[in-house]
């Protein structure tokens, strides 16, 4: 990605984290600043691992990225006014070391199942982690995928 794209994604990135925002408004402009870096980023989704779009053609300096992402916001926006009929409850756990309070019955549970061939996505995601701040240091990605089931 060139200097101008960089720069762009940047100013995104530090607007949507250094302006004083409810988590709510922070976790649909982060969605959305995602979905905007998926535009320039060449990769392909059409299978179980993102793989990069050979046939794509190459990014678009001149491309006005902060309308696309703006675009993206109110994309994200009205797919949040969906009204839940049931407030979810998540617990997030490893399943190897499952907490009692959790005991007891469910109507739904969704997990991240195993895959044949293993998938990491620490791998897939990596960039949007060390982008939105979930990934701090080079070896934070090996640690994380080390603790996943099967991790590497």
């Amino acid at each position: 990605m060139d200097g101008k794209c960089s720069k762009v994604f940047c100013q995104l990135r530090n607007s949507i984290e250094i302006n004083s925002l409810n988590d709510k408004i922070k976790n649909i402009l982060k969605i959305a600043f995602c979905r905007t870096l998926i535009k320039p980023s060449n990769v392909s989704f059409d299978n179980q691992s993102m793989s990069f779009n050979y046939t794509q053609s190459a990014l678009n300096l001149n491309a006005d990225y902060s309308s696309i992402f703006n675009d993206q916001v109110r994309d994200v926006e009205s797919g949040c006014s969906t009204s839940i009929e049931t407030i979810p409850e998540v617990q997030l756990m490893d399943a190897r070391h499952l907490c009692p309070k959790i005991l007891g019955t469910f109507d739904l549970v969704v997990t991240s199942p195993p895959y044949a061939n293993r998938i990491s996505y620490v791998r897939e995601l990596r960039p949007y982690m060390y982008w939105l701040g979930y990934l701090i240091e080079s070896t934070d990605a090996g640690e994380l995928d080390c603790q996943a089931i099967g991790g590497t």
